[in-house]
């Protein structure tokens, strides 16, 4: 199910004022949005350092987020 993705695409596309639709929709999947959000700042965050402390003390390459 991919209603995120298009609610962004409809977001980011648009160059008029978006549908009352979109507007409701958008009102429904915020907060699921804002879980995956908080969860992928995890990621970036403590994951990815887990992950480099780990791979820097078996010389292998580590993850560097621009």
């Amino acid at each position: 199910d991919n209603q995120i993705v298009d609610l962004y695409s409809a977001i980011v596309g648009s160059e008029r004022k978006l549908r009352k639709a979109m507007t409701e929709r958008y009102t429904d999947l915020k907060p699921q949005v804002e879980k995956l959000l908080t969860a992928s700042k995890k990621v970036l965050t403590t994951d990815v350092a887990t992950f480099n402390a780990v791979a820097s003390q078996a010389g292998a390459g580590t993850i560097t987020i621009k």
